[in-house]
């Protein structure tokens, strides 16, 4: 907030001495002045709506803790130390990265118009995540921050480049005859998916499991699980399928695989997911003007996507062997209604709250019956019940994760 204060600061003072200068200036200059103007107050008016969002969710109901602990796992990740992620809050059922170029424009726009000694330095190091206001107070689907971090490590670390490039070489490759202006449409397109690919492998290295059902959770509310559309590729996402599978070969990678553990906690979605994943390898016909061959084309480029992600991660990936140490204390904590802190034995940090996410989440999809025994007069059919247990989950992992990261 240090450069909207600071604009705005200057600003005041720009159009103070504009309205001194107005009383003895000519007609002429008195309508230049009146333009000038009017160009400060459409900037600060744009500015309004990136800036807005993000100061309601600082005073409005927001996960803290995700928020810290997202800002320390970027923190230790090469090159991005100094950076600091901030959230906004939107109406929409929708994750997003807000992207900074525009906010750079404006920037250098209202520096242009208050002259060369304003100097006003807008933080290059900022990320913007916006999430749905319904999921505020909430821990487990804004698991997805995980995802909109990968976007701002794109940004950041000038990826972008690097999946275009590899989009129009797999383009080249698979559809030689294409003309050069179909084949830059084409890659644009590869290279968007090729993104929410690196996203997704990226978030799973970074959280573990959670963020794969907390993905396939989201996904299915929104019908994208059902019938056929798992298989389906979009003009600004790929499949479904594929993006589940690359998620599993993650998880199932040396030394750290999962497949075992979550085979044994989540039996029925873990075969679910891992179902659908094995479709990964359907093509359907052409969907929005996209060719069967251009799918042929992103397939091919995916061992690229796997090799920026791990790199972007620092090549770290979560460890079950960690997950099943901490996990029983935890479990037994949020059954009994304590805050899990209280057994942090002041190990790695984020890795313990990173632990801490995937244990609650699995509690809360399948160990729920196992928390009836403490309640008096259990209804088991109590819709109401089990909704207030599930954000009291929620409620207390997020007050861990916040206790322990403020104490360091």
């Amino acid at each position: 907030m240090e450069f909207i204060v600071r604009g705005a600061e200057a600003t005041r003072h720009h159009l103070g001495a504009t309205l001194r200068h107005a009383t003895t200036a000519s007609e002429g200059d008195v309508r230049r002045l009146q333009t000038s103007t009017a160009i400060l107050a459409e900037i600060w008016a744009k500015l309004h709506n990136f800036v807005k969002p993000v100061a309601d969710a600082d005073t409005l109901n927001v996960p803290i803790g995700l928020a810290l602990l997202l800002n320390r796992a970027v923190s230790g990740l090469p090159d991005l130390k100094q950076a600091k992620i901030a959230v906004e809050l939107t109406s929409p059922l929708n994750y997003f990265q807000r992207r900074h170029d525009p906010l750079r424009g404006l920037a250098a726009l209202l520096q242009l118009r208050l002259g060369a000694s304003t100097q006003l330095n807008f933080p290059n190091d900022l990320g913007i995540i916006g999430i749905p206001y319904s999921q505020g107070g909430l821990l487990f689907l804004n698991c997805l921050f995980y995802h909109e971090l990968g976007h701002y490590v794109v940004e950041q670390r000038n990826l972008t480049d690097t999946l275009r490039n590899e989009a129009d070489t797999r383009i080249a490759e698979v559809l030689p005859k294409l003309t050069d202006d179909r084949r830059r449409k084409l890659a644009k397109v590869i290279r968007s998916w090729l993104e929410e690919v690196f996203c997704d492998l990226f978030a799973v290295r970074l959280l573990g499991p959670a963020y794969t059902f907390v993905f396939a959770e989201l996904f299915d509310l929104l019908g994208d699980f059902r019938e056929q559309r798992a298989a389906l590729y979009h003009g600004t996402h790929p499949a479904g399928t594929v993006r589940l599978h690359e998620q599993l070969e993650i998880l199932r990678e040396a030394p750290c695989n999962w497949d075992p553990v979550l085979s044994e906690l989540q039996p029925d979605l873990y075969s679910q997911i891992t179902t659908l994943a094995a479709k990964h390898e359907e093509i359907p016909p052409s969907c929005e003007d996209v060719p069967v061959e251009m799918v042929r084309a992103f397939r091919s480029a995916l061992p690229k996507v796997r090799e920026l992600a791990k790199s972007a991660a620092n090549g770290q990936s979560k460890s079950p062997e960690t997950f099943l140490r901490v996990r029983e204390e935890i479990v037994d904590c949020l059954a009994h209604g304590i805050v899990p802190s209280t057994v942090y034995k002041g190990t790695n940090a984020e890795e313990w709250c990173v632990m801490l996410i995937n244990a609650a989440y699995f509690l809360q999809l399948g160990d729920l019956e196992n928390l009836f025994s403490i309640i008096a007069k259990p209804d088991k059919n109590d819709v109401q019940l089990h909704a207030r247990i599930r954000q009291r989950i929620e409620q207390w992992s997020l007050k861990a994760i916040e206790d322990i990261l403020r104490s360091l």
